[in-house]
């Protein structure tokens, strides 16, 4: 799961200095004091604009990097994009963490991904409780593709409790809700446990529009439907991942089903070959 900061403008400000800053002209353009004083004020508001600047373009192209997994779905260059953040001020740097690990996470390459959620330091306490479900979320994505169920069982219900903060948003509390659900389900598949997951991946594919996590959905339901033997779903399935997940690893696991299946398929057709 992925963390995009959110940040007050200092627009409104700007806009007052920028008042300000005439007023005292009109008034004051033939006093010497006031010629060193709009002097100074004039590099503050430079400052700011400077300030404003900055944090515009990197959220562009924060956003713009989150889109090459959201939406690209290619990991890779994911890694290699958000990697560049990583000289952000300290403060900021555990959301970087955050977001590789969910890059790594999308690649076979776990390893990485835990190394980074081991760098993640709640320093910014304003944002700590937006942050800790998502660290929770992608941690027990890490233990349950190393088989550590136990982990992954408490790392949930750590994500769990940390919904319940009164601080949370509701829009935030549902989007961290349905990436905690989408992760229960995919702890209980490990355990084939399968009640209740069709229904919701169904509901959540419909309801979610991030490619990636459409592919990820498409897969899970893959498994399911190869689970019951419903061969003919599963290969729609995974055909929609091999169609539409670019480089995620999800697409050489479906492609590896694919070939499974059809290989039974024509055996079953051809008995004698």
């Amino acid at each position: 799961m992925l963390f995009k900061s959110t940040r007050i403008t200092c627009n409104v400000i700007l806009v007052l200095l920028t008042i300000i800053s005439v007023i005292m002209y009109s008034s004051f353009i033939e006093s010497r004091i006031f010629s060193y004083v709009f002097s100074l004020l004039t590099i503050f508001i430079a400052g700011v604009i400077t300030i404003i600047t900055f944090q515009t373009i990197d959220g562009k192209k924060q956003q713009k990097t989150l889109n090459i997994l959201f939406e690209d779905c290619d990991p890779e260059l994911f890694i290699s994009e958000m990697s560049k953040l990583l000289s952000c001020p300290e403060k900021m740097r555990s959301l970087v963490y955050l977001n590789l690990s969910a890059g790594y996470l999308a690649t076979e390459n776990y390893m990485p991904a835990i190394e980074m959620l081991q760098s993640v330091k709640f320093l910014n306490t304003e944002n700590e409780h937006l942050q800790r479900p998502i660290y929770y979320c992608n941690l027990a994505d890490f233990y349950m593709k190393v088989n550590d169920l136990p982990n992954a069982s408490e790392a949930l219900n750590s994500m769990k409790a940390a919904l319940d903060h009164p601080k949370l948003p509701p829009p935030m509390y549902e989007l961290y809700y349905n990436a905690y659900m989408l992760n229960r389900y995919s702890f209980n598949i490990k355990q084939g446990i399968y009640d209740g997951a069709e229904v919701f991946l169904n509901l959540m594919f419909e309801k979610i529009k991030q490619k990636q996590t459409k592919n990820d959905i498409k897969h899970m339901l893959g498994k399911i439907f190869l689970h019951f033997s419903r061969t003919d779903e599963a290969i729609r399935a995974f055909e929609y991942v091999v169609q539409h997940g670019n480089k995620l690893y999800i697409v050489t696991e479906s492609k590896q089903y694919l070939s499974q299946l059809q290989g039974e398929i024509i055996n079953e057709t051809n008995p004698d070959l």
